[in-house]
């Protein structure tokens, strides 16, 4: 563990590159490789509070949950072996789901997510023993302090009372958008925070108006003087209110018929004078108002995560054609975004790992790729594929020509008979 007392300074050994320009971020750092995310940024503890709105939740997880029953594709590349592939596969099969939760969420929420690398040496290999995700409030990103690329984090650990460096070879950080060299990224909370105060508005005064319509409203009419009340000569607007306190409702007032005249001249004139009572009550279509306004900024809390409002909530207008295209258009930003995941291991953790088990010429022989969400090609491939277990003399024509088993790795099919054998069974069965 390597523990850091004061400014940190890296600087990148540029190896013949022809960059010249400096750190393309806004708190340029001139004697320490710390970075802190600019001033624009909303405190953690408010994206906590926010992310608690069940429409946010949805949205989160409808980015997730795609992603999750996506499959990995382990692939060669110039110089790969199957044993790279294997290998690669064993790394990362019991990590995957749990690393595209972490990145995920860490990564909407709070524009980028941190983790340490953790690394363990087994059987003559060097696996990946856990990728281990690490709390925003206590890891700061450090850049080179001559051109701005990542080079790691420093980490407060309570346990030790210091501060931990970890190097860019043990440190992974994922974001999805980033401007220059700033690599904490983008906060989809940064949209959402304003729409989430004016929904909060609307509902304060929703509950207002609740209030008004929750009970009928008693109003005493009374003339001025006294009445004989229980016995006793007895001012009327002592009686008015002790009549109201006899009501059960939601309150009431107590208004004289003199004052009444220049309120409202409506009132039948036969009627002054006398004790009358009446029910008040509000009209409860205005809450359609304010359903209708909290409708409309829970779309916005959607597209503010990429998606469409009709790939989620509910639909009302439209044909099923263009909830169809709506779907495609949320699945294909969800497919970006598995991919710049996917892409960040492909050029930094996965190199890493098959230079130290292989060679450092092999760094770049094997990756890892998603299949695809929405993708012309795979359709035709689940088209043809559908067509060919459903007519068995189709099979036994165009196996010789058709490679079933890349067509069931695309698919996420799981294969336990090479194409020969199925040929075999095909033709057995005539």
């Amino acid at each position: 563990m390597s523990t850091v007392i004061g400014p940190v300074q890296l600087y990148d050994k540029k190896d013949g590159s022809s960059e010249r320009t400096s750190p393309q971020i806004f708190s340029n750092p001139l004697f320490d490789s710390r970075v802190y995310p600019n001033y624009r940024n909303i405190p953690y503890c408010i994206i906590r509070e926010i992310r608690k709105d069940p429409t946010i939740q949805l949205a989160r997880w409808a980015v997730l949950s795609p992603m999750i029953h996506t499959p990995w594709m382990y692939e060669k590349k110039k110089n790969g072996t199957q044993e790279m592939i294997d290998f690669l596969e064993e790394n990362f099969s019991p990590l995957r789901n749990e690393f595209l939760l972490r990145a995920v969420f860490g990564t909407l929420d709070f524009g980028w997510q941190p983790f340490e690398v953790v690394l363990k040496p087994e059987l003559g290999y060097i696996y990946i023993d856990e990728i281990k995700h690490l709390l925003h409030d206590i890891t700061t990103i450090l850049v080179y302090i001559n051109n701005g690329k990542f080079a790691g984090f420093i980490n407060q650990t309570f346990a030790y009372n210091v501060n931990v460096l970890i190097p860019e070879a043990y440190a992974l950080n994922t974001n999805f958008e980033t401007e220059g060299t700033d690599w904490y990224g983008y906060s989809v909370f940064q949209s959402l925070y304003k729409i989430c105060e004016s929904w909060d508005t609307v509902q304060t005064a929703a509950n207002r108006y609740d209030k008004k319509i929750a009970g009928a409203t008693w109003v005493i009419y009374f003339p001025v003087g006294k009445t004989l009340y229980k016995g006793v000569q007895t001012p009327n607007d002592e009686i008015a209110n002790s009549l109201l306190d006899t009501l059960v409702a939601s309150g009431g007032i107590a208004i004289p018929d003199d004052i009444q005249t220049w309120m409202d001249d409506a009132v039948d004139r036969e009627t002054k004078g006398a004790w009358r009572i009446e029910i008040l009550s509000a009209d409860a279509q205005a809450q359609n108002t304010f359903i209708d306004r909290q409708k409309y900024l829970d779309s916005l809390k959607i597209r503010a995560f990429g998606l469409t409002e009709r790939s989620l909530l509910e639909g009302s207008h439209g044909t099923k054609a263009e909830a169809d295209v709506h779907g495609d258009v949320s699945l294909s930003v969800v497919d970006s975004r598995h991919r710049l995941l996917v892409e960040r291991l492909n050029t930094t953790v996965v190199p890493r790992l098959l230079a130290l088990n292989f060679g450092k010429k092999y760094a770049y022989a094997a990756g890892i790729r998603p299949a695809p969400l929405v993708d012309t090609q795979f359709a035709t491939i689940k088209s043809i594929y559908e067509r060919i277990i459903m007519d068995g003399d189709a099979l036994a024509v165009e196996i010789e020509s058709l490679d079933m088993k890349g067509m069931r790795d695309e698919l996420g099919i799981p294969s336990s008979a090479g194409p020969k054998i199925i040929k075999e069974k095909v033709i057995a069965n005539g």
